[in-house]
């Protein structure tokens, strides 16, 4: 995955790999993915697009959610679609926690280090 700034479009066009599409185009392995939401190298995300010519377009607020780097196909393999959102969604509920945990863990470092009398 890589992301490129455009001007006057989308902030980002990703060349992405796709590993899995719940519903809509198959067989899409490689594609662009036009979004304003920026993405991380090795992340799995859930992205609510339109594809056209070899692009999927993601801008609204909710359209990618991240899922992490633990999300394995096998998960849903063979689940109904309504089954595989919640799992997805489960998923990234589970991570947004992991790093809400992790930012305020930071937070209270750093409120520590502003009580600190030199």
């Amino acid at each position: 995955m890589s992301g490129v700034n455009i001007l006057n479009g989308p902030r980002f066009d990703f060349n992405v790999s796709v590993l899995s599409v719940l519903k809509g185009t198959n067989g899409v392995r490689h594609a662009s993915l036009q979004t304003d939401h920026e993405l991380r190298p090795r992340q799995a995300y859930l992205v609510f697009a339109s594809y056209n010519n070899g692009i999927y377009k993601a801008y609204e607020e909710f359209k990618v959610v991240p899922l992490g780097i633990t999300f394995k196909q096998e998960m849903i393999a063979g689940k109904p679609l309504h089954e595989q959102l919640q799992i997805l969604f489960r998923l990234a509920v589970d991570n947004l926690n992991s790093e809400i945990a992790k930012k305020q863990a930071e937070k209270e470092r750093l409120e520590v280090a502003l009580r600190m009398k030199n």
